[in-house]
C-alpha cells in the first residue's frame, strides 16, 4: 500500500494515548472528573486489547515461527489486563474505581506494551515485508473507527 502508518508506529500511538490517559487519572484530584478519566482510560486499554488480540496475535501466529507460543503468552497477559479492565468498569460503574485498582491496570497494560513492543513486534518485523506491516496498522486504524 505504501500509504500509512505501520503497525509498530500504530502500537506506539496506543502506547502514549494510553500512558497518557494513565497519568492524567492518577494526577486528577477531582472525584468526578477522575472518574471520566478512568472510563476513558479503560476505552484505550480495551480497544488496545481487542486490537491487538485480532491483528497482532493473528499474525504471530500465521508468519512468525514459534509466534503461536509468543501468542499463548501474551494472551495470559492480555487476559490479565482484560480481567483487571472489567474490575475497574465495573467499579467505576458504581462510584468510582479505587486508585490502586487504576495503577494496577496501569502497570499490567504497561507490561503488556512493554511485551508486545520488545519481544512481539521485533518478531513479527523480522518474518514479514514492509507491505504486511503497514496492512497491519491500516487494520488497527480501521478497528479504531
Amino acid at each position: 500500500m505504501g500509504h500509512g502508518a505501520d503497525l509498530g508506529t500504530e502500537l506506539d500511538a496506543d502506547r502514549r494515548l494510553i500512558e497518557l490517559a494513565a497519568d492524567r487519572c492518577e494526577a486528577e484530584p477531582d472525584p468526578a472528573r477522575r472518574r471520566a478519566l478512568v472510563a476513558q482510560f479503560a476505552d484505550a486499554v480495551g480497544q488496545h486489547v481487542r486490537l491487538t488480540s485480532k491483528c497482532l496475535a493473528g499474525a504471530l501466529r500465521e508468519y512468525v515461527p514459534g509466534g503461536v507460543e509468543l501468542s499463548r503468552h501474551t494472551e495470559r497477559v492480555r487476559d490479565q489486563v482484560d480481567w483487571t479492565l472489567g474490575r475497574v468498569a465495573e467499579q467505576n460503574g458504581r462510584g468510582g474505581a479505587g486508585g490502586e485498582l487504576v495503577r494496577t491496570l496501569a502497570l499490567q497494560t504497561r507490561g503488556l506494551l512493554d511485551e508486545e513492543r520488545k519481544r512481539l513486534l521485533p518478531a513479527l518485523e523480522q518474518a514479514v515485508t514492509w507491505h504486511v506491516l503497514e496492512d497491519l496498522g491500516e487494520k488497527v486504524r480501521a478497528g479504531r473507527h
